[in-house]
């Protein structure tokens, strides 16, 4: 611990920015004993010395700040102040000596000093600087001796276990008051809790016994120098008042809001660093020095436990947090329906942010929302409006204004589905405190999770329409394979007969009335095939593609190789489907040509554009070839094709040579 001298320095360091000042001195004695300086800042010893001999010259006391006329102490102006003030330090009816401000410029109305008047924006604070500085003097006198604390601290453990056997920073502020409460004979306790990234000092929920509300709307700025927590946490300097109403040094609203008689504050310290502030208050009886010993010796102890129980709660609020995230993957990977498992998750995660509504606001559709708190509120409404509007990631804080003013903080996560945002993840909280760096986490991991949920239910259910539409066109391919063949060799037959008949034979009627049946079959199957297929767009063209290709694989053993660019796909999304239809049948009959007729041979399957910009399908394998004079196409089903593909503009070419492969070409206006 710092030496009394140091840190009266140290105080009076903090004190004189505090003041807006250029030099301040703490001096000591009065009523009759000499003043002398223990601490300055800006002013040098032998100065200080002068100007305190001019205020002894004065000769009166300075209970309320008064102003230092320069015509009357010489050594200002000597060392080149134009104005000062000095206030006593007083404090249970002693004066323990003063407190000198001086500034090198006059303040504005008047040349300085008490005959102009004049006065800094900051003078106002010198009798509640003198008042802070009387208790930092009188505690550096006081023996700190644990003689003075007769059975408080011999049981440690004890002590922690009451403090650390709480879950949230209620149940600690409760158990420290519980604590606290005996052992100095205080009814009421607080926390102010240090949070770094903010510079502000929250108090905790329940100090003082208080409503939520209230305690949240206590958020203190560091630098807030009418605010005694500031003051004590800034100088490390304990601050007593036995009169709270109407003490210059706290707050009137402070006082008011939580009915304070009496205050004693106390810096929370941990290895040389501020974490807080610790506030006792309306002991029974006036606080003395030795209540103030007593709670700078507890507050260590206090300071310990505030720190290892809040590296507890982050810890446990992170576990927590992870719980939830794998607990949501999983049953997104499980295939559970996103509707089934997202408001439980809301739910949870707003447990574990200490977020007063979770909402998942999709951008064309109702929004699923989490209270865990009251009903509907104006604000939550414009949560929901601000996560339709805003496309991107956003963070808003509103700080507290007033008394049971606690604010809110507001977290949006956009959730995007193939670079389009489909919905914002968003988070209310009741009060003016940002969402952690962890729970901001927590909530995008939450919105790529949902991300992934919808981008696996889309492909569940276009899995299960492509797998109708396959049915379809399984039983459209068996119609075009089988019956057609059955129909082609009927009519071959019967072409064979009639060409073997004489003119006028029994039979010639009969037979011609069979070949037109028969050719009216080959239209009444075109037109049921066609009736048949699946109506698709090219959308699912490429998809559609893969799963020939791998249908072929499975029931033939022969290698397919399939090449299909992004770009060209995206060509295809604008094909009709009837023409889709045709080109994915020319996909299948040229790849089961090839397995059947080509013998031994490796296939290319590749979408791409012609240099007429028409869509082109190729089917090139390197087997036998076709065994026809020419090259010409043996197959049915591909001159079936072929007459389809014009139908819609589009041609087949088909070459082929002995043991040099066959190559079947389509092609398609887009």
């Amino acid at each position: 611990m710092a030496a009394p001298s140091d840190l009266l320095r140290e105080f009076v360091a903090t004190s004189r920015d505090s003041l807006e000042a250029d030099a301040l001195i703490l001096a000591v004695g009065g009523d009759g004993a000499p003043l002398e300086a223990v601490a300055a800042d800006g002013i040098d010893g032998a100065a200080a010395e002068e100007v305190l001999a001019d205020v002894a010259t004065l000769g009166g006391a300075f209970a309320a700040p008064s102003a230092l006329d320069p015509a009357r102490s010489p050594s200002l102006t000597r060392h080149g102040f134009a104005a000062g003030r000095c206030a006593e330090l007083q404090l249970d009816g002693r004066a323990l000596g003063v407190l000198v401000v001086l500034r090198v410029a006059a303040p504005a109305g008047g040349a300085g000093g008490a005959a102009s008047g004049g006065e800094h924006p900051r003078d106002g604070l010198v009798g509640a600087v003198a008042r802070h500085a009387a208790v930092a003097v009188a505690g550096a006198r006081q023996p700190r001796s644990r003689a003075l604390l007769p059975g408080l601290v011999a049981d440690h453990e004890a002590f922690d276990r009451l403090a650390l056997s709480s879950t949230n920073v209620t149940e600690l502020t409760r158990a420290v008051a519980e604590t606290l409460a005996p052992i100095l004979d205080v009814p009421m306790t607080a926390l102010m809790i240090y949070d770094e990234g903010r510079e502000v000092l929250q108090m905790a929920p329940g100090s003082f016994g208080a409503a939520e509300a209230t305690t949240a709307s206590y958020q203190i700025s560091v630098f807030d120098v009418h605010s005694n927590a500031a003051r004590v946490f800034a100088t490390g300097q304990p601050y007593l008042s036995n009169r709270a109403a109407g003490d210059p040094g706290i707050r009137p609203d402070y006082v008011r809001a939580f009915g304070i008689e009496r205050l004693l504050s106390v810096p929370l310290e941990l290895a040389h660093r501020s974490i807080g502030v610790l506030h006792l208050a309306n002991k029974p009886t006036d606080f003395t020095l030795d209540d103030l010993v007593r709670a700078q010796e507890l507050a260590s102890r206090v300071a310990t436990v505030v720190e290892v129980a809040r590296t507890s709660f982050r810890i446990r609020r992170e576990e927590r947090l992870e719980r939830i995230l794998s607990g949501l993957a999983l049953a997104i990977a499980s295939g559970e329906n996103l509707q089934d498992v997202l408001s439980p998750a809301l739910a949870q995660l707003g447990e574990a942010t200490e977020a007063s509504v979770v909402a998942l606001v999709p951008t064309s559709s109702p929004p699923v929302v989490c209270r865990l708190e009251g009903g509907p509120t104006e604000r939550e409404a414009a949560l929901l409006l601000e996560a339709r509007s805003q496309a991107g990631l956003r963070a808003d804080v509103a700080v507290p204004t007033a008394v049971d003013d606690p604010g809110w903080a507001t977290y949006h996560v956009p959730v995007h589905l193939r670079d389009q945002r489909v919905a914002t993840l968003s988070a209310l909280r009741s009060r003016g405190e940002p969402f952690a760096h962890e729970e901001r986490h927590a909530l995008s991991r939450v919105s790529h999770l949902a991300a992934l949920a919808w981008a696996m239910e889309r492909y569940q259910q276009q899995g299960a329409q492509l797998a109708r539409m396959e049915e379809r066109q399984r039983i459209s391919d068996e119609l075009h394979d089988d019956v057609r063949q059955m129909l082609v060799e009927a009519q071959s037959k019967i072409d064979r007969t009639l060409s073997g008949l004489p003119d006028g034979a029994p039979a010639q009627p009969q037979l011609e009335h069979a070949r037109s049946l028969v050719i009216r079959g080959f239209g009444a199957l075109r037109t049921a095939v066609h009736q048949e297929a699946p109506n698709r767009s090219g959308a699912d063209l490429s998809l559609r593609l893969r799963t020939v290709v791998s249908g072929v694989e499975d029931e033939f053993p022969i290698p397919v190789r399939l090449e299909l660019r992004p770009e060209v796909a995206d060509v295809a999304r604008g094909l009709p489907g009837p023409v889709s239809d045709v080109v994915v049948k020319v996909a299948r009959e040229a790849l089961v040509n090839a397995a059947k007729h080509g013998g031994p041979c490796q296939v290319l399957v590749r979408l791409d554009l012609s240099t007429r910009g028409h869509l082109r399908l190729s089917v090139i394998d390197d087997g036998v070839g076709m065994p026809t004079p020419g090259g010409t196409d043996p197959s049915h089903g591909l001159g079936f094709l072929r007459r389809a593909l014009r139908e819609h503009g589009g041609r087949l070419r088909v070459q082929s040579a002995a043991s040099a492969g066959t190559s079947v070409v389509a092609t398609v206006p887009v």
